[in-house]
């Protein structure tokens, strides 16, 4: 697995580009960006995504990770922000972008054109799994100061055309 590092300059705001239907700050989402020194210390896994390779992230209890990944030499920086229990489902920045809650795959709680997130014409994110309250297998674990939730994505080729999805 080769890893490389994103190394975004100041002058580039949007490390690829990622769309959104709603509405966002983008004073905040360059602030955050400038926040998180535009990710220059955050190193990226390359992969290709008919390997469907799962990320894993964390978020509760002072922890909130971020990945990032490499797509046909556009970068993407994933930050986990929060996952809501009863609609199974969890929301992300997207290189200082937020993408709104994204549902587990399968779930039938959120709609099904909210179960991904396009990150460009050909790959969307997907949640595979979410372990809501995990506590790392100890035996015993204060739910409310130690856990957190565990998230599987993956990132798969679209293969729903771009105009099925309007």
């Amino acid at each position: 697995m080769e890893t490389v590092n994103i190394g975004i300059s100041e002058e580039s705001l949007n490390l690829a580009n990622v769309s959104t239907k709603i509405e966002y700050d983008k004073e905040y989402a360059k602030d955050y960006l400038k926040r998180h020194n535009y990710f220059k210390d955050r190193t990226l896994v390359r992969f290709e995504a008919v390997e469907n390779k799962q990320i894993p992230l964390r978020v509760g209890n002072g922890v909130s990770d971020i990945s990032g990944v490499s797509i046909d030499d556009n970068e993407y920086a994933i930050h986990l922000l929060d996952c809501y229990k009863e609609k199974e489902a969890c929301a992300f920045r997207i290189n200082g972008i937020p993408t709104g809650w994204i549902g587990k795959e399968g779930s039938e709680q959120v709609p099904k054109k909210q179960r991904s997130f396009k990150l460009n014409n050909d790959y969307q994110l997907v949640i595979k799994s979410i372990q809501f309250d995990y506590c790392d297998k100890r035996r015993f674990c204060d739910y409310f100061y130690e856990s957190y939730d565990l998230v599987e994505l993956s990132i798969q080729k679209d293969e729903e055309p771009w105009w099925r999805i309007w």
